[in-house]
């Protein structure tokens, strides 16, 4: 049996960092991921529903939603499976909140109407979504010579599989390191705040009997959906690929050059030209 609860589940993840219990936990996270020139100092949690008019996209729930005291807003989102379109879902969601800001109504001073606060947007992504090493990428307005013009939408990406860091020193490498690899950790490694608070949560026997269950019952349904989405998106990916590949063919492109391109075998690239 684990010593500790995967934190890349949605049970774990929510029960660790979006506690209403332990503030202090999700503070101290999303300060180590974003290393605020101003720190967060309290946070109120939010409807984590995303207020959408859309009826198709009701019911798209964050793992994280808060506000600080100085009215900036975070969103933190926790996805397994790989999104084909996970930036444009991040920046269509920070776009609905962000007009969610305008005030109704007239107003003395109409530039006041657009006076936007901060939004913040933390991605948490148990797959690779860019082609380099970087496991966190950082990003906001900036003009053609890369100087920042606006502090209002912010995005960071975190890509777990790529945090290969096996002896953390600073809090944001140590929540990495335990988001990759609480479920195998056999006893607590890290003991400076709030680590204590997150073991404590962590720990498989300190769950009640009917959330031991639950918990069990979840991580085998998240890891069942999650082979089914990648399965889904890998045979989309395929199925575009000879698509491609068959448009290359008519333009009498040579196979190898084709392989090369798409990733397909020549064998396939041959079942294709039949």
């Amino acid at each position: 049996m684990p010593i500790f609860i995967n934190p890349l589940t949605d049970f774990g993840f929510k029960r660790i960092f979006a506690n209403p219990k332990h503030t202090n936990i999700t503070i101290a996270f999303i300060n180590s991921i974003l290393n605020l020139e101003n720190p967060i100092v309290e946070i109120e949690f939010q409807n984590l529903e995303n207020p959408a008019e859309n009826y198709e996209l009701r019911g798209v729930i964050y793992d994280i939603l808060c506000k600080d005291n100085l009215g900036r807003q975070f969103i933190v989102e926790l996805q397994r499976a790989k999104q084909e379109f996970f930036i444009d879902r991040s920046l269509f969601y920070v776009c609905r909140y962000l007009n969610s800001q305008l005030k109704k109504g007239k107003t003395d001073i109409p530039k006041e109407r657009f006076k936007l606060l901060p939004i913040y947007f933390i991605g948490i992504l148990d797959f690779e979504l860019f082609d380099d090493k970087d496991f966190i990428r950082k990003v906001n307005l900036r003009d053609e010579k890369c100087n920042k013009i606006d502090e209002t939408l912010n995005f960071t990406f975190v890509e777990i599989p790529k945090f290969n860091i096996e002896n953390p020193q600073n809090d944001m490498e140590k929540m990495l390191y335990f988001l990759k690899n609480g479920r195998n950790i056999q006893k607590r490694i890290f003991r400076d705040s709030p680590f204590d608070d997150i073991f404590d949560l962590a720990e498989y026997y300190q769950l009640s009997e009917n959330e031991q269950r639950f918990y069990d019952t979840v991580l085998n349904q998240e890891l069942a959906k999650i082979d089914a989405i990648e399965t889904a998106f890998e045979d989309g990916k395929k199925e575009r690929d000879l698509e491609i590949a068959k448009g290359m063919l008519k333009k009498a492109l040579d196979k190898n050059l084709i392989s090369e391109l798409t990733g397909l075998s020549i064998s396939e690239i041959e079942q294709i030209s039949k």
